[in-house]
């Protein structure tokens, strides 16, 4: 399931950094464990936030970031516990300000929320939304290889068994993913580390189980840093696509 935080933004400052997307995690934790605890007892994080969407335009060299051109701002939270859902739409509810810490200077307040279920098929392709995924830490592994498809099944099948803790068990031979020729990679540093991430669309075969985990917490790894949030697309986006959207970009 996934709320939709329609929000504007209220703070002078409108230069969001790039490496946002952490303080942006930080934010939502704080408002959630001020009145509520549950999600805090599950071995990995049980949701994904999307990268923030907005119209924006290049800053000045001196700046490090995207200046936001316009009011509106999208977020939105997916999970597979709806309890979660219901206590995140509690805690952050319309007139709550998210402050982005780390010296951005960024305060957005929500206006209104939405509440709705992500649905696919079995002909259905998957988008990544930038800053993309990453399946396997510091290490350089390409979306064609063997090593990302086994790292990326096992990483859904070890979220699958901390969520609903059972020991389902699932065959890599059932497991197929298939990205498109559209890849494009980016370095993400963190303090002092470097992580590789690709942003591209894909098709999975697999169990749909395994897809709702991906949708509702993340595919790969680094969720709480923004990576392997996905977006449903239909097929022919996928193969014929007529645009490759940019970083933040709200498409109306």
């Amino acid at each position: 399931m996934q709320i939709t935080f329609n929000c504007q933004l209220i703070s002078k400052q409108n230069i969001l950094p790039f490496d946002y997307h952490y303080q942006l995690y930080s934010a939502l934790k704080k408002a959630y464990i001020k009145k509520y605890h549950c999600w805090l007892t599950y071995k990995i994080c049980p949701f994904i936030i999307s990268p923030i969407q907005f119209r924006y335009r290049p800053t000045h060299k001196k700046f490090v970031g995207l200046r936001i051109n316009e009011s509106e701002i999208i977020i939105q939270l997916r999970t597979l516990d709806t309890k979660i859902l219901e206590e995140f739409n509690n805690a952050i509810n319309d007139g709550h300000i998210i402050n982005l810490y780390g010296g951005s200077g960024l305060s957005f307040i929500v206006v209104s929320r939405t509440i709705e279920y992500i649905t696919f098929d079995s002909n259905s392709w998957f988008r990544l939304l930038k800053p993309g995924m990453n399946v396997n830490g510091e290490i350089f592994t390409k979306p064609h290889t063997k090593e990302f498809k086994s790292c990326l099944f096992q990483n859904l099948v070890s979220k699958h068994q901390a969520i609903f803790g059972s020991e389902e068990e699932f065959s890599e031979d059932c497991f197929k993913i298939i990205p498109n020729s559209l890849i494009t990679r980016k370095t993400l540093t963190v303090k002092t580390d470097k992580y590789y991430s690709y942003t591209f669309d894909f098709s999975l075969d697999c169990p749909d189980k395994l897809i709702e985990v991906g949708l509702n917490c993340g595919f790969g790894s680094r969720n709480t840093m923004g990576l392997g949030f996905c977006n449903v697309i239909k097929p022919i986006e996928a193969i014929e696509p007529k645009y490759i959207p940019l970083p933040g970009l709200l498409v109306r």
